[in-house]
């Protein structure tokens, strides 16, 4: 029991000393809107990841309209990238540059630094500013 009430008490000191250190670098009076920025910005993309895993579901689902065969790989990427799919459940649509995992990656990148998806067919590059 002792234990695991110490894990909590770190688990909840771990959001304060992240924010603490962002805090730092920023006017108390701009934080505000960095953070509410930051909570929107996760919770777009928090909803966009629920959809795109519901809809890989559905692509492999025999059951399912949407299903695409069982080797439909491919395909079922290009899918995946159809702004509709996500529209239709009321899901904002994030572009793959902007997705929360591509910026946590590259969150320490230089600024200037271009950043690069790893697909060599369809490049895409934007400048870090």
């Amino acid at each position: 029991m002792q234990q695991e009430q110490q894990f909590l008490n770190e688990f909840d000191k771990k959001p304060w000393n992240a924010a603490d250190r962002l805090r730092s670098n920023i006017d108390a009076a701009e934080y505000k809107h960095v953070v509410s920025v930051l909570i929107f910005f996760k919770y777009v993309s928090d909803a966009f990841a629920e959809r795109r895993e519901a809809l890989v579901t559905s692509f492999k689902d025999p059951d399912n309209d949407d299903y695409l065969g069982d080797d439909a790989g491919e395909m079922a990427e290009e899918e995946l990238e159809i702004r509709d799919y996500y529209t239709e459940k009321y899901v904002f649509w994030v572009p793959a540059l902007a997705r929360w995992e591509n910026l946590q990656n590259n969150a320490k990148v230089a600024p200037g630094t271009e950043i690069t998806l790893g697909d060599d067919t369809q490049a895409k590059e934007a400048a870090v500013t």
